[in-house]
């Protein structure tokens, strides 16, 4: 499955005989799967179908859901009230009794002009319809949400790469300089001694070598940092939601680099950490962005 983002926008409309649905939906990072549905409150019940079909294709990221629905004119009828035009004829026909032809009497027509003689109202709908409805134009908008989440997974997903060769780049020369590094401060001690005109016994100016190598070495650390990176990549290559996973990822290849900074004594290595810290704090915000 391609890499997909948590931000994405869908949006559907269908019509049938009875009802046109209208569904838009966007979705946000999230840590967790997170539905909000606006749907209108004589169709309530359809909540819960709409729920469990954002959840087979959704697993991560809050997603706001608006659902409208109109009844169409075939789906309406015309009633007229007969009662209440029975006693306006009744009223007119008086009247004409009592003045004559002084007042001009109401066609059919003008009393159906009549406020509240005629009402158009909606037919019983049919429920099944209108789920299956609401429930299709819902599954071609969460498509489209989840196909924009796609295509910026992909762009994610490239940027990873590039960070991951720049890092693995960095921890290469991080080793060259390491064990550069050693020999540098073994010169340099060398050379102290020198100057100083002191006598020190072979055995006690490497003892002194050991123990600094000891302190500064950061092979162990490059050594888990790039299990790390070869980690990050095996995670883009999984399915499902992977999100979580490479936030932890990140989190130990930024512990990694902190250390390999603080027992570093030459800078150079010094100069690669600060590079590495900007690359992995960048991937940590970009990760927070993976459903």
């Amino acid at each position: 499955m391609t890499l997909r983002s948590m931000t994405g926008y869908g949006q559907m409309t269908l019509s049938t005989e009875q009802v046109v649905v209208s569904v838009e939906m966007k979705s946000v990072n999230h840590r967790f799967q997170e539905f909000h549905l606006r749907v209108p409150k004589e169709w309530l019940q359809l909540e819960e179908m709409a729920r469990q079909e954002l959840g087979r294709v959704i697993h991560r990221g809050r997603v706001d859901v608006f659902v409208n629905l109109e009844m169409t004119s075939r789906a309406t009828e015309v009633v007229v009230n007969w009662n209440l035009l029975d006693g306006l004829i009744a009223a007119e026909q008086e009247l004409l009794r009592r003045f004559g032809r002084e007042l001009d009497a109401h066609t059919v027509r003008d009393w159906l002009k009549h406020p509240d003689v005629v009402q158009v109202v909606p037919k019983l709908a049919d429920g099944e319809e209108v789920e299956r409805a609401v429930r299709a134009c819902l599954q071609q908008a969460a498509a489209k949400l989840v196909s924009m989440r796609e295509r910026e997974g992909s762009r994610l997903q490239a940027s990873f790469e590039e960070k991951l060769g720049r890092l693995e780049a960095c921890l290469a020369h991080v080793k060259e300089h390491d064990r550069q590094a050693v020999k540098d401060k073994l010169a340099q001690l060398q050379a102290r001694i020198e100057q100083l005109r002191i006598e020190v016994e072979p055995e006690r100016l490497l003892q002194e070598v050991v123990l600094l190598v000891d302190k500064s070495a950061v092979d162990e650390e490059v050594v888990r940092l790039a299990s790390h990176l070869e980690s990050f990549r095996e995670a883009l290559s999984q399915t499902g939601s992977i999100g979580r996973r490479l936030d932890f990822i990140v989190q130990e290849m930024h512990r990694e680099v902190n250390t390999i900074g603080s027992k570093a004594l030459d800078a150079r290595i010094a100069s690669l950490v600060v590079e590495m810290k900007v690359l992995v704090e960048q991937l940590r915000e970009q990760v927070q962005n993976v459903e």
